[in-house]
C-alpha cells in the first residue's frame, strides 16, 4: 500500500523512503504523512541546532520543531547513523509507528545501535506490521540474543501470533536469567491475559510494577484488578492517579465499580441483612452517578447512562424491589432500547416475585434460547413452569438439566477442578421438585442421598428438614432446623424453616419472636411475607358453619335430618386459647312426629405443642335433657402417634329420636393413631355410651389408611374400615342392634383442578363398600358414593365445602337409601 509522504526538499530524501517504502511489501499501513520542510527557513525550526537539541524539544512534547529539525538534517545528512537512530525513537514517541517503520526499512545499509532496533520493532509492532516487528527484533536478538527487552518484545509478538504456550516457556526462561526485569514480567502478564488466566496475570503485574512503577503497569494493574473482580480497589488506585485514563474511562470504571457492588455476578454476600444495605448502598451511588450525567462531558454518555439504567435492574431485584423493575423495564422498552440478558434475568425474576409466572416463562425460555448454558435461567424457567402449574413440563426441565452438569467442573485460571454448585443446585432442585410433586417418598430418596453426602450443607439440612416436615415428622425436622442454624447462626432459609416449623407445631411464642426477627431482617423476602401472612391468619377470628341435609327412605327409620351449626372464635388469647359461641339446631322428620332440638352455648379451645383441648356447653329450648356438653383432647407426644379421648353428654353420638323421648346418654371414648408417614397410618378407637334407659352401648373400630397415588394435583387413597358394636338392651325405639359388625373398604379421590399459589380449588370423591352383618338379621352389602368441591380462597382465610351422598345401608334388616347434602365454610377475619 503506499505510503504518502510530503516533500522533504524536493526529491531527496522523502523520494527515498517512498521507494523503499513501495519495495517494501511488509509495510502495509494506513496513509502516513511525514512533516515537510520545503522553503522553511532554520527559523522556522524553533532555532534548534542540534540533533540532541531536536531530541530534547521532542522530549517536552515539541514535535513539529524536531521533526522539522531532523528531516531537514537527515536530508542533507544521509549517513549520519546516530540521526536515524534519534529519529526512530522521536517517532515511537509520537506515536508515528508506521513513519518510524518506514524510515527503518529505508536504508538497511546503515548499522543502526541497538536501542534503535528495539525502538522500531516495538514501533513495528504497534503499527500492527508484525512481520516487520519480528524482522528487527531477530535482528537484534542475533546481535544480543540475552537482551531483556528484545527478549520481552519477542514474547509479546508470540502472543500477538497467538503462540501462547512457546511465548509463556519463553518468558519462564527468561525470567530466570532476569527476575528483576519488568519488561519481562510485563510481557508474562500479556500472555497470561490472553490465556484468561487473571489472577496469574494480576501477579504478573504486581511484580513488574514493584520493579518500575511505569504508567503502562499502572494502568495494566487497575484493568487487572477489575478483570479479577475488584473494580472498588482498581478505583481506589486510579483516584490517585487520574491521568491514567480518560474521562470516559474513569466513569466506566465508576460504573463497574458500583455493579459489583451491586452483585450481579455470582458472589452472594454470606449475611441477607449484609446483601440489603450493600445493595441499599448501591443504590445510593447508582443514583449519584445518574445525576452526574446530567451535567458530565463524556463522549459516551447515551452508553454511560443506559447500562447503568441496566444496573439498576439489577439493584432493585436485589433489593426486592420487583414492581419498579417492571416499570423500569417497560419504560426501556417503549424508548425502543434493547435490554441485555443479564438485566433481562432481574425482569424475569421480578415477574415470577410477582406472582406472574407465565409471562416470566416466556422471558426465561427466551435467556435460555440465546444461552442455552445459561443455569440461572434455567432454575428460574423450572420455577415459572411449576408455579403456572405446568408441572410436568417443569420436571422434564430440571431431571434433563441435572443429568446434563457434571458434579466437577476445570474452571479457568485453576489448576485443579472444583465442585460444579451448577451440578448441587440442579440435583438440589430434581429432589424438591418430588417434593412440589407431593412424590414424598422419592423427594425423600433423593434429597436424603445428597443430605448423608454433606450432612452440614445448610441448604441441603433446610431441604431434607422440608421433606420430613412434609412426611407428618415435625419434630425431626425442626431438630434439623436447630442443628443446622447452629452451625450456621445466620442462614436465612434456616431461619424462615425453624419459624415456620413453630408454626406447624403450635409453639406460638418461639413462632411470633422468629417471624418478627424475619420480618425485621429480610421484610421483602418472599419466605418472609408467607410466614408473615400465616401468623396473621392464625391470629384472626374465626366463623365456622355447617348446613348438611339428609333423606331416608327406610320404613322404620324414614325422615328427613337438617342440621345447622354457626360457631364463632375470637382471636387467640394468651396464644394458646380461642374461646367461642355457637348455635346448633337438630331437626328430623320422623315416622312419629317432628323432632327439633337447638342448643346455644359458649366453647373453648386449647392449642399447645403436645396437647390440643376443646370443649363446649350448650342449653337446649326443651325441658327433657335441656343440656349437653362435650369436651376432647388429644396428645401427640412424638412424631409417630398420637392418643385422644372424649367426654361428652347427651352429644351427637345420642341420636336425635332418644333425646326426643326423654333418652340422653354419657359417652366416653379412647383412641390412638399411629402413621409410618403420611401415606400410611392406623387407628384404634374405643367407646362407651351410658343410655339413661339402661342400655350400655360399646364399639370398637379401626382403620387403616394408604396411599396408593400421589403427584401434584392427584392423591388417591385407600381407607380400610372395621367397627363392632353391641348394645346391653337392644329393640328399643332408636337403633340399637343387639351385636353387629362392619367391613368397609372405601377409596378416596382428591383432584386439584385448579391452583393459584395458595388458592386452590379441589374435586373431592369418595366411593366404599363392604360387608355388615347383624345379629340376628344376617349379613347385608352395603355402599357409600360422595363427591365434593372444596375451594381455598382470599390466601386461606375462606374455606368453602359442599357436596352430595348417596349411600346404602340397613338397620334390623331394611335398606335405607340415604341422599344427602352439606355445605361448610371457614372464614378467618
Amino acid at each position: 500500500m503506499l505510503i504518502c509522504l510530503f516533500s522533504l526538499s524536493g526529491v531527496g530524501y522523502a523520494g527515498e523512503l517512498l521507494v523503499a517504502a513501495d519495495a517494501s511489501a511488509r509495510v502495509s499501513a494506513g496513509p502516513v504523512a511525514l512533516l515537510s520542510v520545503s522553503g522553511r527557513s532554520a527559523g522556522q525550526n524553533g532555532g534548534l541546532q542540534t540533533v540532541s537539541a531536536a531530541v530534547s524539544a521532542a522530549r517536552n512534547d515539541h514535535f513539529e520543531p524536531a521533526f522539522t529539525y531532523l528531516f531537514s538534517h537527515l536530508n542533507s545528512y544521509r549517513r549520519d547513523v546516530k540521526a536515524h537512530a534519534e529519529t526512530l525513537v522521536v517517532l515511537e514517541w509520537a506515536k508515528r509507528y508506521e513513519d518510524a517503520v518506514v524510515l527503518a526499512l529505508s536504508r538497511p545499509d546503515l548499522q543502526l545501535p541497538l536501542y534503535a532496533i528495539k525502538s522500531a520493532a516495538r514501533s513495528a509492532r504497534r503499527a500492527g506490521l508484525l512481520d516487520d516487528a519480528d524482522l528487527f527484533t531477530q535482528t537484534g536478538l542475533d546481535r544480543a540474543p540475552d537482551d531483556p527487552e528484545l527478549l520481552s518484545t519477542k514474547i509479546h509478538l508470540l502472543g500477538d501470533r497467538g503462540r501462547l504456550d512457546e511465548g509463556l516457556a519463553l518468558a519462564t526462561v527468561a525470567l530466570q536469567q532476569y527476575p528483576q526485569h519488568a519488561d519481562l514480567w510485563l510481557g508474562k502478564y500479556y500472555l497470561q491475559l490472553l490465556r484468561k488466566e487473571i489472577y496469574a496475570a494480576l501477579a504478573s503485574v504486581q511484580r513488574a510494577l514493584e520493579l518500575t512503577p511505569s504508567r503502562y503497569a499502572r494502568r495494566e494493574l487497575i484493568y487487572s484488578l477489575e478483570r479479577c473482580g475488584m473494580p472498588q480497589r482498581a478505583l481506589e488506585r486510579l483516584e490517585a492517579d487520574p491521568t491514567l485514563v480518560t474521562v470516559d474511562e474513569l466513569f466506566r470504571l465508576r460504573r463497574s465499580a458500583n455493579a459489583a457492588e451491586i452483585r450481579w455476578g455470582s458472589f452472594v454476600p454470606p449475611l441477607q441483612e449484609q446483601r440489603y444495605a450493600e445493595t441499599d448502598q448501591a443504590l445510593a451511588t447508582l443514583d449519584l452517578l445518574l445525576a452526574e450525567l446530567q451535567t458530565a462531558d463524556l463522549k459516551k454518555l447515551v452508553l454511560h447512562q443506559r447500562v447503568l439504567l441496566f444496573n439498576r435492574l439489577v439493584a432493585l431485584r436485589d433489593r426486592r424491589y420487583m414492581q419498579p423493575v417492571i416499570d423500569l423495564w417497560r419504560l426501556l422498552v417503549r424508548a425502543g432500547i434493547e435490554v441485555p440478558d443479564y438485566a433481562l434475568q432481574a425482569v424475569a425474576d421480578a415477574l415470577l416475585y410477582l406472582r406472574r409466572p407465565e409471562e416470566s416463562a416466556i422471558l426465561y425460555a427466551d435467556l435460555l434460547q440465546r444461552k442455552p448454558l445459561n443455569h440461572t435461567s434455567a432454575i428460574g424457567l423450572y420455577y415459572s413452569l411449576h408455579e403456572a402449574n405446568r408441572y410436568d413440563e417443569a420436571t422434564e426441565l430440571i431431571t434433563r438439566l441435572a443429568a446434563g452438569l457434571t458434579p466437577w467442573e476445570r474452571r479457568k485460571g485453576y489448576r485443579e477442578p472444583e465442585q460444579n454448585p451448577d451440578n448441587f443446585s440442579a440435583d438440589l432442585v430434581a429432589g424438591l421438585d418430588r417434593l412440589y410433586r407431593n412424590e414424598l417418598e422419592l423427594a425423600e430418596q433423593r434429597i436424603g442421598d445428597l443430605y448423608l453426602k454433606a450432612p452440614h450443607n445448610s441448604e441441603l439440612r433446610k431441604a431434607f428438614g422440608d421433606v420430613q416436615s412434609a412426611r407428618r415428622r415435625p419434630r425431626t425436622a425442626q431438630w434439623l432446623f436447630e442443628q443446622g442454624l447452629a452451625n450456621e447462626p445466620k442462614h436465612p432459609g434456616l431461619q424462615a424453616a425453624l419459624a415456620d416449623s413453630f408454626l406447624l407445631r403450635r409453639q406460638w411464642r418461639l413462632a411470633e419472636k422468629s417471624i418478627a426477627r424475619l420480618i425485621n431482617l429480610y421484610p421483602d423476602e418472599g419466605t418472609t411475607l408467607r410466614l408473615q401472612d400465616e401468623w396473621q391468619r392464625r391470629n384472626l377470628r374465626i366463623l365456622e358453619g355447617r348446613v348438611s341435609l339428609g333423606i331416608g327412605d327406610s320404613p322404620s327409620v324414614a325422615g328427613r335430618e337438617l342440621d345447622f351449626l354457626l360457631r364463632g372464635w375470637t382471636r387467640p388469647l394468651d396464644y394458646d386459647w380461642r374461646l367461642g359461641a355457637y348455635i346448633e339446631n337438630r331437626r328430623a322428620k320422623l315416622q312419629e312426629g317432628d323432632a327439633v332440638r337447638t342448643y346455644v352455648g359458649g366453647a373453648f379451645q386449647r392449642l399447645t405443642p403436645d396437647w390440643s383441648w376443646f370443649g363446649q356447653l350448650g342449653l337446649a329450648d326443651v325441658a327433657r335433657k335441656p343440656w349437653s356438653a362435650e369436651l376432647t383432647g388429644r396428645y401427640q407426644p412424638q412424631d409417630h402417634w398420637a392418643a385422644y379421648f372424649g367426654l361428652s353428654h347427651n352429644g351427637k353420638a345420642v341420636a336425635l329420636r332418644a333425646l326426643e323421648s326423654g333418652t340422653g346418654g354419657n359417652e366416653l371414648l379412647l383412641g390412638g393413631e399411629w402413621w409410618r408417614h403420611e401415606s400410611l397410618s392406623a387407628s384404634l378407637e374405643f367407646s362407651l355410651l351410658d343410655y339413661d334407659d339402661g342400655n350400655l352401648r360399646s364399639s370398637l373400630s379401626g382403620s387403616l389408611r394408604k396411599r396408593l397415588r400421589s403427584g401434584p394435583t392427584l392423591m388417591l387413597d385407600n381407607i380400610v374400615r372395621v367397627t363392632t358394636t353391641s348394645n346391653s338392651q337392644s329393640g328399643g325405639f332408636y337403633f340399637a342392634p343387639e351385636a353387629d359388625l362392619r367391613i368397609e373398604d372405601e377409596l378416596q379421590l382428591r383432584w386439584i383442578s385448579w391452583r393459584w399459589y395458595a388458592d386452590t380449588f379441589t374435586q373431592r370423591a369418595s366411593f366404599s363398600t363392604g360387608g355388615y352383618w347383624q345379629q340376628n338379621y344376617g349379613l347385608s352389602v352395603p355402599f357409600g358414593i360422595a363427591y365434593a368441591h372444596e375451594w381455598e380462597l382470599l390466601r386461606r382465610r375462606l374455606l368453602i365445602e359442599y357436596g352430595p351422598s348417596i349411600s346404602l345401608n340397613y338397620y334390623d334388616g331394611d335398606a335405607e337409601a340415604h341422599f344427602g347434602f352439606y355445605l361448610a365454610f371457614t372464614w378467618r377475619y
